[in-house]
């Protein structure tokens, strides 16, 4: 069970809880909102995703200050221990809404069985049909089955964190203008596995893959240019490249099997991205052989009182049998709106700092272990760890572009987001357990990483941790 929490005890699942955003330090001079509006439509844009884009003017979606999201048109989602049978009946049972009437058709049971008496409450989700119309409708329904005690949401859409779509927060990857640093002591990670959950492995035409990436399954291949024009076909092309060059810097030892989440489209969903996490780290239980970490490098905001109920199925059952650590991106929206899964219990939520701007202007290490927050980076008192996460130099794609006119990459890049700060602090982490073999990812991350972190009260709570030097260690003074 985690042994660090941030609400105190875990909720239940039925209590809604309503959070307030207070944005500031936004990207580049745009708002939190701005940024989210631009996601939400890029990926609502894509071909058969099945996407409505919610501004909360008409749903009630969230209060305050909102950010624009986007869920499926065609599900519904409950986290239940009603059979499927039984939950498309509750459905059934909700309408009509807003002059809606749909039928819930193909419930799907999804669990993930943990140790002890007490089961992980299990997810059902179901297709509606006819789709909803208006995004009223659907966080209509999920709010009437929570007035029957029956607690759902949306299938919300997730963005990769390093992105976000179309606005990688530093503008889109660019050639190099720095060397890659010197690679660290090959030992450091020895020993250790990421699982990383996110787009997928490039083709080696593509891009400039890693010694330590791998891909789960054959089909974890992420479609890069399927036109072959030599123009990235998404926004966040070489996401999953980038993240695994992060690592195989830090913590070189260290091996990364990476999982895809999207869709053939490109889109990752809650259900989709919980579907292949429950399955994958199923079969890992079953062969006794759990990553060190689990690395969630995406996310999205929730409706206030609807959680992202697949994903927080998974954390809550990665929890309870305390074998891994999920390590997650906080987001690229300037806001201390909470950012899922890296807000829930158990999580480790990493934000960016901009080590570029402190005394050595070195973007990997800060002699004084300490760097200004990104002005992108979500905060707050969710956010545990803030590490490097601008102008890093990574593998990428090779001999592409973004757009038309943009620079060709030629298998490396600056990559910017707390998308590249959440292997920065896996890699720490994992640094130090090849250092004290038989010690789980959790126990080092609170009891030898976390210490030598400085607060970060002006970011509303977790710490900073930079490396001083590459060649020393995550743990030096």
């Amino acid at each position: 069970m985690s042994i660090f929490h941030r609400t105190g005890p875990r909720r239940a699942a039925a209590v809604a809880i309503v959070f307030a955003a207070v944005v500031s330090g936004a990207p580049a001079g745009r708002t939190a909102s701005t940024v989210s509006t631009d996601v939400a439509a890029a990926l609502a844009a894509v071909p058969g995703s099945m996407l409505l884009v919610d501004d909360s003017s008409a749903s009630g979606c969230m209060t305050g200050s909102p950010e624009t999201v986007a869920f499926r048109s065609d599900r519904i989602v409950l986290r239940t221990t009603l059979t499927p049978a039984q939950a498309a009946a509750a459905v059934a049972g909700a309408f009509p809404v807003a002059g809606w009437n749909a039928t819930p058709r193909n419930p799907i049971r999804l669990v993930f069985p943990a140790p002890g008496p007490t089961p992980v409450v299990p997810v059902v989700w179901m297709t509606l049909d006819p789709p909803a119309t208006s995004p009223a409708q659907v966080v209509g329904l999920a709010r009437k089955l929570h007035e029957r005690q029956v607690v759902a949401a949306p299938d919300m859409a997730l963005s990769p964190s390093g992105g976000p779509l179309g606005m990688w927060p530093a503008g889109y990857p660019v050639p190099p203008t720095r060397p890659f640093p010197t690679p660290r002591t090959a030992t450091f990670g020895a020993g250790t596995s990421v699982m990383l959950y996110d787009t997928g492995v490039p083709s080696a035409s593509n891009a400039t893959l890693s010694a330590n990436l791998s891909k789960r399954t054959p089909n974890d291949t992420e479609t890069v240019d399927a036109d072959g024009n030599r123009i990235a076909d998404l926004y966040y092309a070489g996401h999953t490249t980038a993240i695994a060059s992060v690592i195989a810097t830090l913590a070189p030892g260290a091996s990364v099997v990476s999982a895809r989440i999207t869709d053939t489209n490109g889109v990752a969903t809650d259900v989709g991205a919980a579907t292949r996490m429950t399955t994958t780290l199923q079969q890992a239980n079953a062969a006794n052989a759990w990553p060190s970490i689990v690395l969630a490098p995406f996310g999205s905001p929730s409706c206030e009182g609807l959680s992202l109920l697949g994903l927080e199925l998974v954390s809550e059952a990665v929890d309870r049998h305390d074998r891994s650590l999920i390590v997650a991106s906080a987001g690229n929206r300037g806001t201390d709106r909470p950012f899922y899964p890296a807000a829930f219990d158990g999580v480790l939520a990493v934000g960016s700092l901009n080590a570029t701007a402190d005394a050595d202007g070195d973007p990997w290490t800060s002699a004084t272990r300490t760097a200004p927050r990104s002005s992108f980076s979500n905060h707050g008192f969710w956010v545990d760890i803030y590490t490097p996460g601008e102008g890093l130099v990574t593998n990428h794609l090779k001999d592409m572009t973004f757009y038309d006119t943009g620079p060709v990459l030629h298998g490396s890049a600056e990559s910017a987001g707390t998308s590249v700060a959440a292997p920065y602090a896996t890699a720490l982490i994992l640094e130090q357990m090849s250092l004290h073999p038989g010690r789980r990812a959790e126990d080092i991350w609170y009891n030898v990483v976390k210490p030598t972190g400085l607060a970060c009260t002006a970011s509303g709570g977790g710490v900073g941790v930079a490396l001083t030097a590459m060649s020393a260690l995550a743990t030096t003074a």
